[in-house]
């Protein structure tokens, strides 16, 4: 009864149902694991964590479960049990839930690493229940894919297990969504097995050439293309004397200011810009001992007007696709400016709208043809740039890899966006619909 009220969108009947059901039911309830997931969807997680507990100690849980369970118990603080749910989840259900469309239906399998990842949990889009979101070094289907045409089957990877060949369907496409080489290298190194497994089937973003995106491998390669600067970056690891550090730094030839890192952070995480050995020290002294950092020589890209920019494109399938350009104050840009500084400033709106328009003309020759020819050195079916140009027309690259969010969030409050966003989905989706297609017209004796 409350999940029918919670289907019907009546959050507060079923939530009634729901604690009604927790003061009456026994230890040993058979039906545990199903009051566990109501919990878990109307956010009662703590309640939702010990019902899970219950459940497990009479009964197998099954996939949906343990993943919910491993959301439950990292927002309880518990990353360990985290880990330890979703490995188990990997090694019972290799391939996820089973597929909903017919046999005759094609067959997708999009990959995912299980390892140096966890679930989050977030309001469901559209609704006001709560769901699983998986998060660390993955880039998300959710708007580049509709899926409602194919089977699509999940496959869980585990960096010390892969599912075996015979587990998997015989898949007409592999999607591999593990996108952060630095966070995600081990489970990408095993994944390249499914490479020589699958030779005959099409792969979008094969995981030999994800790991060769690392910030290091990037730094190393890309500068020799013509008209492209990228700050030198170098790892070093945090021992835990701030000194030694500091030394190991300088010897390296990095003078203040510099930017540091956690290696396997995105999104501005952990990433922040040193002006002197009292900020470093202050910086590290909230680290732990034995972790890595990238160092990187930091590039001024104020421009003579004080501020920022940032801009992002997508490659889909070899193709470019403008995606954003943002303006700000600070050197660090997020998509949160757009709040505290674009939406004030007709100026950086229709600097990005031009953009957008014709990144080409925008941009000039030069830049773009850098661009296409950074496409050409990383070759993945899918994956985003950050940079942004000098008033010489010069190419300055801030990030490349496939870990790049694609949403639809600023399209509400910056309309002008919309067509390009969805023009890189309507992208992705043609890539896809194109190598289906492909192995449709295959002959049968070179399917896996």
């Amino acid at each position: 009864m409350g999940e029918q009220q919670l289907n019907a969108g009546r959050l507060r009947s079923a939530r009634s149902y729901a604690k009604l059901a927790a003061s009456q039911a026994p230890q040993d309830w058979s039906k545990s694991a199903a009051l566990a997931q109501l919990l878990f969807k109307l956010g009662e997680t703590a309640e939702a964590h010990m019902w899970y507990s219950r459940a497990s100690e009479h009964s197998a849980l099954d996939y949906d479960v343990l993943l919910n369970w491993a959301a439950a118990a990292y927002r309880m603080g518990n990353p360990k049990q985290c880990h330890d749910l979703m490995a188990q989840a990997a090694r019972t259900y290799p391939m996820g839930n089973a597929p909903s469309h017919p046999k005759a239906s094609p067959v997708v399998v999009t990959l995912r690493s299980l390892s140096d990842s966890h679930f989050g949990i977030k309001t469901k889009s559209g609704k006001s229940y709560k769901i699983r979101a998986h998060k660390g070094g993955h880039f998300a289907l959710t708007h580049l894919l509709d899926t409602s045409d194919f089977h699509s089957i999940t496959a869980n990877i585990l960096a010390d297990h892969i599912p075996k060949k015979s587990d998997f369907p015989r898949p007409d496409l592999l999607i591999n969504t593990v996108a952060c080489p630095d966070r995600q290298g081990r489970a990408l190194e095993a994944m390249t097995d499914l490479e020589h497994c699958f030779a005959g089937t099409d792969f979008i973003n094969k995981p030999s050439q994800v790991l060769r995106t690392t910030r290091l491998e990037n730094a190393q390669r890309l500068p020799k293309i013509a008209d492209l600067e990228m700050a030198r970056t170098e790892k070093h690891r945090y021992g835990g004397d701030p000194a030694t550090f500091a030394d190991a730094v300088a010897t390296s030839g990095f003078a203040y200011p510099f930017l540091i890192r956690r290696v396997g952070t995105q999104t501005g995480r952990s990433f922040e810009k040193i002006d002197n050995p009292e900020g470093l020290s202050a910086y590290l002294a909230a680290q732990s001992a034995g972790q890595d950092f990238y160092i990187q020589s930091y590039i001024d890209c104020q421009h003579a007007d004080g501020l920022y920019t940032k801009a992002r494109c997508f490659f889909i399938d070899g193709d470019f696709y403008p995606i954003a350009r943002l303006t700000s104050d600070h050197w660090q840009i997020h998509s949160g400016d757009r709040y505290r500084v674009m939406d004030k400033s007709p100026g950086a709106q229709k600097a990005e709208q031009a953009y957008l328009a014709d990144p080409e003309a925008f941009l000039g020759a030069a830049a773009f043809d850098a661009l296409h020819a950074v496409r050409d050195a990383v070759s993945l079916d899918f994956f985003g740039i950050d940079f942004t140009t000098d008033i010489r027309g010069r190419l300055k690259l801030f990030e490349v890899n496939a870990a790049m969010r694609h949403n639809f969030d600023h399209a509400g409050h910056f309309p002008y966006t919309r067509p390009y966003l969805a023009a890189a989905s309507a992208a992705f989706q043609a890539m896809v619909t194109k190598r289906l297609n492909s192995a449709r017209n295959r002959p049968t004796g070179n399917r896996n």
